[in-house]
């Protein structure tokens, strides 16, 4: 099965059997195999009926249909959640049967995740202009919601609340399961722990037409209320994961390039050379490489130069290298710009700056990389729990101005950090005098999303 088309209803009789039919028209039409859902959330009109006609109607036509009628009302984002764990597709998603976005756009969204373009897709509603006080209020609405999120949780301005979502399940089921809402600000959770796990969110444009059948549902004082404490709780919860992205001026050895070099020789000593030597010995002649977090361009300084590799070193604070080298290095924002795509993409020592998104910071760099991850990581530091004075002082002096600025990795806590990626590592050492650990993962760039 491709496919699992879910459809929540709530009074949707006059327009439910139409809809559908159109819904069913344009999967014929495409080469997915696919499997309806509907469920009624107790309606007070004759959707249940409806359903039962439908459920009939698609069986005749040899398209799987489900039907469940809740007893109670369970609220937007526990019926799609039951529809999710219902569903059979490898795909799986939900729309309004209003289609007050067409359900034209369904082949495309499920293309994207098909090609491996995406692991959620949704489609972002475009207005129509106008003067009317009811749709000038909703795009003042939609629009500032999104500007708010995007302040609150450091996330791009998406329209996570958009009704039109699908996801690739064997890449979404993991974050799926995290969400805990059981309302419309369901859609805000699985959106924001979508981009704060690294899993590829698409938006598609889409036109969005009001349907002059259907009465709305909302009620503008009391569901901006409900948002704004959801949003508030959500933020609260995960502190931790949302204030490391906030932006900062940077450390003193980030802002003096002399003084981090002498800092890095009096750590390692000769030792810091075995970093560069592993892993130059894994980028072969003329690839092309993205040195992400760059630091002072060692790996190409001290490796690459001169073996005819392409080379670009990433970093918030760049170095100054010579003139001849200025277009190999720019200023680089990992948490708000995409990666250059590249053969291999490294990082070194700069993974605990994006604790506790390590994952979501991994599959970035996977994603961009054709063939391999190159990660190598301290984990025998100064910073660390058991000298919290010295972390703090260290912190400060070592802060890239945005990220982690006081956690460090230890062996067990790297261990655990890249254990849900354990089978996308092909080789794991010890470099640098047993001080760091480098491991090597398998590039993603161009892979379907969610394979293996």
């Amino acid at each position: 099965m491709d496919a699992s088309i879910i459809i929540p209803c709530l009074n949707e009789e006059p327009h439910l059997y139409g809809n559908v039919e159109a819904i069913m028209r344009i999967m014929a039409a495409t080469r997915f195999s696919y499997e309806l859902i509907l469920i009624d959330e107790v309606s007070e009109d004759a959707t249940r009926e409806t359903i039962a006609r439908l459920a009939d109607m698609a069986r005749e036509r040899g398209v799987p249909c489900r039907t469940v009628f809740h007893e109670r009302r369970m609220g937007r984002g526990a019926t799609v959640r039951e529809g999710l764990r219902l569903a059979q597709g490898r795909m799986a998603g939900f729309l309004d049967v209003d289609l007050e976005i067409a359900e034209s756009y369904i082949p495309h969204l499920l293309s994207l995740l098909d090609r491996g373009e995406a692991d959620m897709a949704m489609v972002r509603r475009c207005y129509k202009i106008s003067l009317r006080p009811q749709a000038l209020l909703r795009v003042v609405l939609s629009r500032g919601y999104a500007a708010m999120v995007e302040k609150t949780l450091g996330i791009p301005p998406l329209d996570s609340e958009t009704g039109y979502k699908f996801f690739l399940m064997s890449s979404m089921r993991p974050v799926l399961e995290e969400c805990e809402h059981d309302g419309w600000f369901w859609d805000t959770e699985i959106t924001a722990l979508s981009m704060m796990r690294g899993r590829r969110v698409v938006e598609i444009p889409g036109l969005f037409m009001k349907n002059p059948v259907k009465r709305s549902t909302v009620r503008i004082v009391r569901d901006v209320r409900d948002y704004l404490r959801c949003l508030r709780t959500f933020a609260g919860k995960r502190r931790e994961e949302l204030l490391i992205v906030k932006k900062r001026r940077p450390g003193f050895f980030y802002r003096n390039k002399k003084a981090y070099s002498l800092l890095m020789k009096a750590l390692y000593g000769k030792g810091l050379e075995e970093r560069y030597r592993e892993a130059a010995a894994r980028i072969e002649p003329g690839a092309s490489v993205a040195d992400v977090c760059c630091g002072e361009g060692l790996l190409w300084t001290q490796r690459l130069k001169g073996t005819g590799a392409r080379y670009l070193g990433l970093d918030l604070n760049p170095p100054e290298p010579d003139v001849s080298d200025r277009e190999r290095f720019r200023k680089f924002d990992l948490w708000d710009e995409a990666i250059p795509e590249a053969d291999h993409v490294v990082m070194f020592a700069a993974l605990c700056h994006f604790h506790p998104r390590t994952e979501a910071v991994i599959r970035k760099l996977q994603a961009a990389a054709r063939k391999t991850v190159i990660i190598s990581e301290p984990v025998h530091n100064l910073i660390n729990p058991k000298r919290p004075i010295l972390a703090r002082m260290m912190g400060f002096f070592a802060d890239p101005g945005r990220g982690n600025h006081v956690f460090r990795y230890d062996p067990e806590s790297l261990g655990a950090a890249l254990a849900p990626l354990r089978d996308e590592i092909v080789e794991r050492l010890d470099v640098c005098g047993g001080k760091e650990t480098m491991v090597v993962l398998r590039g993603r760039a161009g892979a379907p999303a969610g394979a293996a």
